[in-house]
Formats: structure tokens, sequence, C-alpha cells
């Protein structure tokens, strides 16, 4: 789905701007003085910000309008697109944190480390937003298979909230579950 892919891509468009931010932020240290420049790469950092969890809300959204108009296909490529294709940034935007806000508690000797929740959240939120298209492709398999033996665990719609879980969960199920069948439901 379209909804998918633009939240995908936000979330590299965001891992930018907090690296382009945060590299401003270090030249203009060095010089005492604050630039326009440096305003606009906040701004744009925060504008990313609020933009990639808009994005993922809708995108949520839209997985269940796919779910609900059974739209198995695109659910099934949304969900592997931003599950798979997002790993990259999760690892980047976790070395970037950890490194950024590591620098920052240590250099005000710890008072900062009340904002460490901030990026941990943040990602959690990212983590849930795009785990909603595993819950509702999770739910189609669930129905789809009228063997009870055959069909994957509930523990995979936590899972597909869960960091590193999501993933494996993810990876499991592709295996388990032959996709190339056709994405419709059986008649009832």
């Amino acid at each position: 789905m379209k909804i998918a892919n633009a939240f995908l891509i936000s979330m590299y468009a965001y891992l930018f701007c907090s690296l382009c931010a945060a590299a401003g932020l270090f030249i203009v240290s060095g010089s005492q003085q604050w630039s326009s420049v440096l305003n606009i790469l906040l701004m744009l950092y925060l504008f990313s910000a609020v933009l990639i969890h808009i994005l993922g809300m809708v995108s949520a959204v839209m997985a269940g309008v796919a779910y609900q108009e059974g739209r198995f296909e695109q659910l099934c490529k949304g969900w592997k697109a931003l599950k798979l294709y997002s790993i990259p940034f999760y690892i980047f935007n976790f070395i970037f944190s950890f490194l950024l806000y590591s620098a920052l508690v240590m250099a005000t000797r710890g008072f900062l480390i009340i904002l460490l929740p901030i990026p941990v959240l943040f990602t959690c939120a990212l983590i849930a937003e795009s785990g909603v298209w595993g819950i509702f492709y999770v739910k189609y398999l669930r129905r789809r298979s009228g063997d009870e033996a055959q069909k994957p665990g509930g523990i995979h719609y936590l899972f597909q909230m869960l960091s590193v879980f999501d993933v494996v969960s993810t990876v499991v199920i592709l295996k388990k579950y032959n996709n190339t069948k056709t994405h419709t439901l059986p008649e009832r």
C-alpha cells in the first residue's frame, strides 16, 4: 500500500533530519553562534518527528481499512515492507539515539537522564504503528485457515508490537504460511 511506503520513507527521512540537526548542533557548539541554518535544521527535525507519527497513525487506520475491504494482498505487502525494510532504520536509530543521549547525559553529568525515555517511547510508538499491519495480517491468516492446528498462534498478535520479536514473528509467519496462495477467505 502507498501509505505503508510513505510511512517507511518518513522513517528514513526522520533519521536523516535527526542526523542533520545533530551535526548542525555539533558545528554550532564549536563556533558559539546560533545560526538560521540551525533553526531550519531543527524545525525540519521537529516537522519530520511529527509527520512520522501522523503517517504512522494514518497507516494503522489504513491497515484496518484494507482488512475490512478484503485487500489482503496489499495488507501483506504493507506488513512485509514495514517489518522487514525498516530493520536498518531501527538499527541506525538505536545507534544514533544511544550515542546522542549518552553524550547529553555525560555532558550534563547525568542531569538529562530524565530525557532518556523520550527516544525509547518514540521508537516503541513506531513499532506499535507498524505492528497494526501485522496484527491485521495475523488475523487474516487465522480466519483463512479452517484447521485450528494450521492457524498462527495468538502470541503473534503480541509479538507484532514488540521490538525484535516483531521481526522474528514476521519471518516465522512468512516461512510457515505459504503466502503464494491467493489472499481470499474461504466461504462460510
